[in-house]
C-alpha cells in the first residue's frame, strides 16, 4: 500500500518444550539493536512415575495450554510475526 509502514522489527514468539518443562517467551528481534524480551512464562512438567506416554503427552499438552494462556494475557492485541 502507499501509505503502509514498513516494520523494522519483528515479534517472535518462541516455545521450548524440554524434558522437565514448558518454556516461552515473546521477544522483538531488531537490525539495529539487542533483542527485547518482553515475557516469559515456564511451565513445569508433572513427574511420570510409568512409562505412560498418553500421561506424559497429556502433561506436555497441559503446561503448553498454561503457557499459551500466560502469554496470550499479557499480549491479546498483538500477533507475533513468527512462532519457534
Amino acid at each position: 500500500m502507499f501509505f503502509s509502514r514498513v516494520k523494522k522489527s519483528k515479534d517472535v514468539l518462541v516455545i521450548d518444550v524440554g524434558t522437565a518443562s514448558v518454556n516461552g517467551f515473546w521477544a522483538r528481534f531488531s537490525k539495529s539493536s539487542p533483542p527485547q524480551v518482553f515475557d516469559l512464562a515456564r511451565s513445569e512438567l508433572s513427574l511420570v512415575e510409568s512409562r505412560d506416554y498418553r500421561k506424559l503427552w497429556r502433561s506436555t499438552k497441559n503446561s503448553l495450554r498454561d503457557i499459551a494462556k500466560v502469554l496470550r494475557k499479557n499480549y491479546s492485541q498483538n500477533l507475533p510475526d513468527a512462532i519457534f
